[in-house]
């Protein structure tokens, strides 16, 4: 909890609800991106564990995600699929313990 905005002398330590708890914001700093000027870095948008990567994807490759396939045209509504046929699908795996904020630490994916 020492990464998290919190009160620990409010109830519930200042959380309004079960899901404000669950999504927590992290304190500023408290999880610097490592290469913030390396754009083809790519880190976890949250605590998650690798499940499955994908290279040279086609448009419609499957990538099972909760039991269900989906492709890149599915996965992205039909747009900007062009510009990520032949790219890197990295999926991970969020469990119920993990941190579920999403945090986008990648720039310039879409021009």
């Amino acid at each position: 909890m020492d990464e998290h905005v919190h009160d620990p002398k409010a109830p519930f330590y200042g959380f309004q609800s079960w899901n404000h708890f669950f999504i927590r914001r992290f304190k500023p700093g408290a999880r610097p991106v490592a290469e913030p000027n390396k754009h083809k870095v790519i880190v976890n948008v949250c605590e998650a564990v690798p499940f499955a990567i994908a290279r040279d994807v086609k448009a419609q490759n499957a990538f099972w995600i909760k039991s269900q396939p989906y492709s890149l045209k599915q996965m992205l509504d039909g747009h900007f699929v062009d510009q990520f046929v032949g790219g890197t699908v990295y999926q991970a795996f969020l469990s119920a313990e993990n941190h579920h904020r999403w945090h986008s630490p990648v720039w310039d994916v879409v021009k």
